[in-house]
């Protein structure tokens, strides 16, 4: 799964840095054709202090979970990784 651009931020809590995110993804090889994607999104919420902490993400298609889809850890500091580089540009 290639993570291409940050779509949306919605600051929850301005004061504790919280916020959430939709990401851009690109489906390969390395997703399972059984998920039957049409519109993926990773869904991440993090503090964004010194450093970007991740609390929670997850894979959703039209607005809906994917259950039972786990990131591999590549996965994960990839995202870290983009959320990082992009919110230190604004």
């Amino acid at each position: 799964m290639k993570f291409t651009d940050i779509t949306k931020i919605n600051t929850i809590d301005a004061e504790k840095g919280l916020i959430d995110l939709q990401i851009e993804v690109e489906l390969d090889n390395t997703v399972d054709p059984r998920w039957e994607l049409v519109d993926p999104k990773v869904w991440v919420a993090c503090q964004n202090n010194e450093k970007i902490k991740l609390e929670s993400m997850e894979l959703i298609d039209g607005g809906m979970a994917v259950h039972g889809y786990e990131f591999e850890e590549k996965d994960r500091q990839a995202i870290l990784k983009l959320i990082d580089e992009k919110l230190r540009k604004q």
